[in-house]
């Protein structure tokens, strides 16, 4: 049993229980699957219809795990955050939402690209 599992994007938990466990202490999600949880069901431009339907089944497994906390990224697009912001507060309670700065984002992708370098370097695959 791990201390703190991250998942992402709501990442489907109930049926792969057996592969993946079903403890979520963390669930990251973008302002696409944000807009899932906003306006279920609703379609969004340039998706389709059945990733938006595949998407409210991992909706209901995040909204079954009260001690789950939804942290919120790609902040920098901070006007969709205002149209999206009372919807998900009338489903989530804030004290399990939190929002990161874009800069956390800027440094996690900078860190993960000097990783990616120094493996590959390594001959690591």
């Amino acid at each position: 049993d791990h201390h703190v599992v991250i998942r992402m994007n709501f990442a489907p938990v109930d049926t792969y229980e057996v592969y993946v466990g079903s403890k979520s202490t963390f669930n990251m999600v973008n302002h696409f699957h944000v807009s899932k949880l906003a306006f279920p069901g609703k379609h969004l431009k340039g998706h389709a219809s059945k990733d938006v339907a595949q998407g409210v089944d991992a909706l209901n497994s995040h909204r079954k795990n009260s001690k789950e906390t939804l942290l919120l990224f790609e902040s920098t697009q901070y006007r969709a955050y205002f149209r999206l912001w009372e919807p998900v507060l009338k489903k989530i309670h804030p004290s399990r939402l939190a929002v990161l700065s874009p800069d956390f984002i800027t440094g996690a992708t900078e860190l993960w690209w000097v990783m990616l370098e120094k493996l590959e370097a390594q001959g690591v695959n």
